[in-house]
């Protein structure tokens, strides 16, 4: 079987996981419209627990905010409902991921709702939403709440792409190039990293949001035509430091007969010379010494621009970057097979 097979076959696997990185704050649910207080508060601890059962980085519990942030500031903070409220509760708590919902009674039916806050981006980044007709049918949904909560995934495509690429996020695989646009189960800010036998691997940072596309353009140069460019930054380097030098000897030498002329002039007597000999003189003094001056400017330049041309070269210094071995391993683990990394 291909790699290519396998991977499809692993592609319902990696979408069951949603992992969220940083520390997620969960808060206690409300209980509206006549809802029972201690209703919400089971199904608070019950999605608290499925939270960690879902691979959450640390999963920070309604007990354990009062013993981090104290009693009196947690209960001033507990009842905030508003953007500005959740930010500033978050930071406190140094929390990433904020959730809050409520437990409602409507009629004869219980309904649990839950937000999924980024504290990051000041927003809610998805939502959920279960009914039952019983405290006991609520509380059962509770894993169902919290995979509807981190069910929306964010997408990444990839444009300029390069064939036979590798592409890895924070080191695991994503796949490899060409991709469409791949659905991933992490969020926030990540390291995306494109690697080919043929190309230096190119890495950049990325910023994923549930229910958004994230954009990236890989910058992929190949080997090769890196080192033809490197070459003709180094023969232009040459070039240039060759014409400073030609420049910087034709100004050494209008310089020299500038200063002979010059003698010849201040030594001329003007008994035996005419007034337009010594004219002549004059303007040939000038002539040659402007003529130094710009050659001597323009030497500089050319001298500088080629100094500058060795000591920085971009191509070479991307071919100095570690050359990679292409290969994804697939090792044996839980259900079936599965890859580095999981989104």
């Amino acid at each position: 079987m291909t790699t290519r097979a396998l991977l499809l076959l692993l592609l319902p696997l990696t979408a069951l996981a949603a992992p969220l990185k940083g520390k997620v704050a969960v808060m206690d649910l409300k209980a509206n419209g006549g809802a029972d207080p201690s209703l919400a508060i089971t199904l608070t601890r019950l999605v608290t627990a499925e939270l960690a059962r879902a691979g959450a980085d640390e999963v920070v519990s309604q007990e354990a905010m009062t013993a981090l942030v104290g009693y009196e500031r947690q209960r001033q903070l507990a009842g905030c409902g508003d953007e500005d409220c959740l930010t500033h509760l978050a930071t406190t708590l140094d929390a990433r991921w904020l959730v809050v919902g409520s437990v409602d009674k409507v009629g004869g039916s219980l309904l649990a709702q839950a937000s999924l806050v980024d504290n990051a981006r000041v927003q809610v980044v998805s939502r959920a939403l279960v009914r039952a007709s019983s405290a006991e049918q609520l509380t059962a949904q509770a894993g169902t709440l919290v995979s509807q909560l981190l069910s929306e995934s964010a997408t990444l495509h990839l444009v300029n792409q390069a064939p036979g690429v590798n592409v890895f996020l924070d080191d695991r695989f994503v796949g490899k190039t060409p991709l469409q646009p791949v659905p991933v189960k992490v969020f926030g800010k990540h390291q995306l990293r494109a690697e080919g036998a043929d190309y230096p691997p190119f890495e950049t940072e990325v910023e994923l949001v549930a229910g958004r596309t994230t954009r990236v353009g890989l910058v992929l140069e190949r080997y090769d035509a890196l080192e033809v460019e490197a070459r003709a930054r180094r023969l232009g380097a040459l070039a240039a430091t060759a014409a400073g030098l030609a420049a910087g000897g034709g100004a050494a030498f209008f310089f020299v007969r500038g200063s002979g002329t010059y003698q010849r002039y201040a030594a001329a007597d003007p008994l035996d010379v005419t007034q337009a000999q010594l004219d002549a003189l004059a303007s040939s003094v000038r002539t040659d010494f402007g003529l130094g001056y710009a050659l001597a400017g323009a030497g500089a330049v050319a001298l500088g621009l080629g100094v500058w041309m060795f000591a920085s070269n971009p191509a070479a210094e991307r071919l100095e970057a570690p050359k990679v071995s292409v290969g994804v391993a697939l090792v044996p683990g839980g259900s079936g097979l599965s890859l580095s990394g999981r989104f």
